[in-house]
């Protein structure tokens, strides 16, 4: 009988395997930003969230700066609204916003370094939006081109360097 108890202790875990590795990915979905970075293969991981969005960390200029993945946004853009240019050290004074005829576009900048789940860029060209944009900075093109690849599958974003 005891036996019996140590082969199901020892089987209910593989039976269950897939429930656990669903488990596992709620980290990143209830903690967004959160990645697993594998060193050996160059790689970074993260989970989609809650809200559907891959959301993540970027450093930038030394400041931590929540970030949504997109791949629609032809540069990084950082916004005013809720002060993510400002925190990097962008000087939003000498900004020299875009004029279109429905309303001031996105001024121009360059960042000095912009970190990514482990991965580094220096001089990354950058959008600032106005106050009245999205309150959500972006992680666009500019940065995603620079990667040797970036994949994403049914709830997970991989990058690699």
């Amino acid at each position: 009988m005891l036996w019996v108890g140590i082969f199901a202790l020892a089987g209910a875990p593989y039976a269950y395997r897939d429930e656990i590795a669903g488990m596992a990915g709620m980290a990143g979905k209830l903690r967004p930003g959160v990645t697993m970075i594998d060193a050996k293969k160059g790689t970074t991981t993260f989970q989609r969230g809650i809200s559907g969005h891959f959301e993540l960390n970027a450093t930038i200029n030394g400041h931590t700066t929540p970030m949504i993945f997109d791949t629609g946004a032809s540069a990084v853009a950082l916004t005013i609204a809720n002060a993510d240019a400002e925190a990097a050290w962008i000087d939003i004074g000498s900004l020299r916003f875009a004029i279109s005829a429905s309303s001031d576009g996105p001024a121009r900048v360059r960042l000095d370094l912009m970190e990514v789940g482990g991965i580094s860029h220096e001089g990354i060209a950058a959008f600032v939006a106005e106050a009245d944009a999205p309150d959500m900075s972006l992680l666009g093109m500019t940065f995603l081109e620079i990667l040797s690849r970036y994949s994403v599958t049914q709830n997970a974003l991989k990058l690699q360097n």
